[in-house]
């Protein structure tokens, strides 16, 4: 239920932990992120450094996520 690339939860974690919030009827929000213009990065730079950028924004979230945040991946450059 993580993504092996940043080490945040996956789609499928994340979908966990929102039904758990809601079997416990316990209020949540959700911010989607995403970073523009993603595919030019790998197209003019190649998968590596897009891979790598990927990598640095997880870790700027996970930086500033409080340690009841849950911080996901869900697909590509999306992020929650």
């Amino acid at each position: 239920l993580t993504d092996s690339m940043t080490g945040l939860l996956n789609r499928r974690g994340l979908d966990k932990v929102l039904g758990l919030f809601k079997q416990e009827n316990t209020a949540f929000s959700v911010l989607a992120l995403y970073i523009d213009h993603f595919k030019s990065v790998n197209d003019n730079y190649g998968h590596d450094v897009g891979d790598n950028l990927l990598r640095e924004f997880a870790q700027l979230m996970k930086d500033q996520a409080r340690s009841n945040d849950h911080l996901c991946r869900s697909g590509g450059e999306e992020f929650m």
